[in-house]
């Protein structure tokens, strides 16, 4: 089979590997294993993701990122986010073929996301658009709710992952930790692992 027309791989090769690496070697050449996604025998493994973010929120990006290491060893998702654009690409366009190609949309809303413009008037109607699934992360409190994400059902059903959510209850606003701001991380992963790519 190929991707390409030009440079063909045994689909017995791609088949073989499919749950346990993300490059192939074939013939003095290394082959991405997302290129060869359609003819995976397994089609329930390997969803494309989207990552939708603020450029302000970039720390917040990174560490959910980091926590999705599992899930791609487990060959269960394929994250993008904009920071994977090359220098010289066309960033609307990549951004537009991103989101055709993913199965869902992650959105990590803050007040900095919510009034980007761009993320506002583009990624999101895209996403819409198309029919993609749209999950909210909240990371920052903000008043999410009334915005075009409001319809969506968020991750840990819209705990702010940035306070304390027991002490908000009572109007007590007390940051998290990085630690605890990791234990939030880790009950959404194993939520996505549950609920989106199982």
């Amino acid at each position: 089979v190929s991707n390409d027309g030009q440079n063909f791989i045994p689909l017995e090769l791609i088949n073989d590997n499919e749950m346990k690496n993300m490059t192939i070697p074939f013939q003095d050449k290394k082959y991405n294993l997302n290129d060869f996604t359609k003819y995976f025998k397994n089609k329930n493994i390997m969803k494309k993701m989207f990552i939708s973010y603020s450029k302000y929120d970039t720390d917040y990006k990174n560490e959910f990122v980091k926590h999705l290491i599992t899930l791609k060893d487990e060959n269960l998702v394929d994250p993008f986010n904009c920071d994977e654009i090359d220098l010289g690409k066309n960033s609307h366009e990549v951004i537009q073929k991103k989101l055709e190609e993913c199965d869902f949309m992650i959105a990590l809303v803050s007040v900095d996301y919510l009034n980007t413009d761009y993320i506002r008037n583009f990624e999101i109607d895209i996403a819409e658009n198309l029919g993609k699934k749209i999950i909210p992360i909240i990371i920052k409190p903000c008043d999410w709710e009334k915005s075009k994400l409001g319809k969506y059902h968020a991750s840990l059903r819209a705990k702010n992952i940035s306070l304390d959510n027991d002490l908000f209850l009572k109007d007590i606003i007390k940051e998290t930790t990085s630690v605890e701001r990791a234990a939030w991380w880790t009950k959404i992963i194993k939520e996505f692992r549950d609920k989106l790519v199982n």
